[in-house]
């Protein structure tokens, strides 16, 4: 089971946790057994250091190519290495190891395309502003082209390697990657599988701001350009 399944780590600035989260992962015999990569996405922090210092396998791009980029250089790696799954788990740590091992379990167990993990069991945790963005744009989702998926935001998935191929590739390198796949996803019917996952945020794991702030950070901005 375990060889045919990647976990591909997403980091951009993430030296505050990106430690604790390498080591948790050490610390679990079945993740032990998985072949692991690492996507920096040109981090300006320490996070490279940090990742090179416990002998990672790393994938480093050379300028900031953006989120869905990051999940692009995961599935590239997953083709080059003919893995039938591969998942993304978020360097900043707002996922759960138990839910990554619930996912692999569900990939391997089942015949599901991709399998999503929802923030909205948990969506009092948020900060406002990801929680009302979150709602809003997952509403919209289903109002527009049928989303079965509720939290289209969500970038802690599995996917599967064959399925997405001729897909992944073409998708935009920003933070809209999600949402415009969840629309081509929903208009051709894929197999889905959404669970309730447990979700934490502190001050080094929301990069997206309140509609208050004045710039390319601002949530609203964001998920105006995802829609369009």
């Amino acid at each position: 089971m375990n060889k045919n399944f990647l976990c591909a780590v997403l980091c951009f600035n993430n030296e505050k946790i990106i430690q604790n989260l390498i080591d948790d992962i050490n610390k679990s015999e079945k993740l032990s057994k998985i072949e692991k990569i690492f996507i920096d996405d040109f981090s300006s922090d320490k996070t490279i250091s940090i990742l090179k210092k416990n002998n990672l396998s790393i994938i480093q791009h050379n300028k900031n190519l953006g989120y869905g980029m990051a999940v692009k250089s995961a599935f590239e790696f997953a083709k080059k290495k003919n893995f039938e799954h591969f998942c993304i788990f978020p360097g900043d740590y707002q996922r759960s190891i138990e839910d990554l091992l619930f996912m692999m379990e569900l990939s391997q167990n089942s015949s599901y395309d991709l399998i999503s993990g929802s923030k909205f069991k948990k969506i009092k945790v948020l900060p406002y502003h990801r929680k009302v963005g979150n709602l809003f744009y997952s509403k919209m989702a289903k109002v527009f082209w049928g989303s079965k998926i509720n939290d289209v935001l969500s970038g802690f998935k599995t996917y599967k390697v064959k399925k997405f191929e001729g897909l992944i590739e073409n998708l935009p390198n920003n933070y809209s990657f999600d949402i415009v796949m969840n629309q081509i996803i929903s208009k051709k019917n894929f197999l889905c599988k959404e669970f309730d996952a447990d979700v934490r945020y502190n001050d080094h794991t929301s990069k997206m701001k309140s509609v208050l702030y004045l710039g390319k950070k601002n949530i609203l901005y964001i998920g105006i350009n995802m829609f369009f």
